[in-house]
């Protein structure tokens, strides 16, 4: 089996054309990396890496991912699949790539991009966002500029380094899930409050998607816009179970 992925762009690489299933039997190598095993042959990712964990019980997981699917493999609904491909290909690269688009998006912080003063969403941006801008200056050292306007903002120096220093000392397994999360949260403040196990879930969702929310709690619920939602919370949860087991 070969599964391909990149996560630099938070895609995944592959044929869109149905692949049917060519296996029955999914088990898991009796020996740490824990590979997985199709028909006893070993998984691979694109550039033939054997698609193995440190975590077993995290490989059962994946296991169960392969044993669901039916008739044709459905790739969105491999998770954690593609998450540790992703990760396995993640070359020196790529993991410089993300450094830097982590830096990018601490300077162009969503959580500092507000609403004109007393609309209800600015009300709720500063509910909702106020404690976290707090909690980063109080992390980095240094506050965080805001703005109501469209135009870019430039933070200190200070809290610039701060950010840096800390992003230097960040493993693999991390600068990996803290790339995969701030692309679809769009905040790397919120991201990094989250895989910190400071901010819950559930609120680090409403954080991103405070916009949104607001829109369809005066306009009426939007379908589509509450499907993304729920695939943002799925998405939330198997980083977060990765970034646990492979720690």
């Amino acid at each position: 089996m070969i599964m391909g992925s990149h996560y630099g762009s938070c895609t995944m690489s592959s044929s869109h054309a149905p692949i049917r299933l060519w296996y029955e039997d999914v088990t898991i190598s009796d020996e740490a990396p824990y590979a997985l095993l199709l028909d006893g042959r070993t998984a691979h990712t694109s550039s033939g890496i054997t698609l193995a964990h440190k975590s077993y019980m995290f490989m059962q997981q994946i296991q169960k991912e392969w044993q669901r699917q039916d008739t044709f493999l459905v790739l969105h609904t491999l998770p954690l699949t593609r998450l540790l491909s992703g990760f396995l290909e993640m070359d020196a690269d790529v993991r410089l790539g993300f450094f830097e688009e982590l830096y990018n998006y601490s300077q162009h912080e969503l959580l500092c991009y507000q609403a004109d003063a007393y609309t209800p969403l600015a009300q709720q941006q500063q509910r909702s966002w106020q404690p976290w801008l707090e909690w980063g200056k109080e992390i980095y050292g240094h506050p965080w500029q805001t703005t109501h306007s469209i135009m870019p903002i430039v933070q200190s120096q200070a809290l610039i380094d701060a950010i840096k220093a800390y992003l230097a000392t960040l493993c693999d397994v991390q600068i990996f899930c803290y790339t995969i999360l701030t692309q679809s949260l769009g905040s790397y403040l919120i991201t990094d409050a989250l895989l910190r196990s400071i901010c819950p879930p559930e609120e680090a969702l409403a954080c991103a998607w405070l916009e949104h929310d607001t829109h369809m709690a005066q306009w009426g619920d939007d379908p589509e816009l509450q499907e993304k939602r729920t695939q943002l919370a799925h998405q939330i949860r198997d980083v977060l179970i990765f970034h646990g087991a492979s720690l």
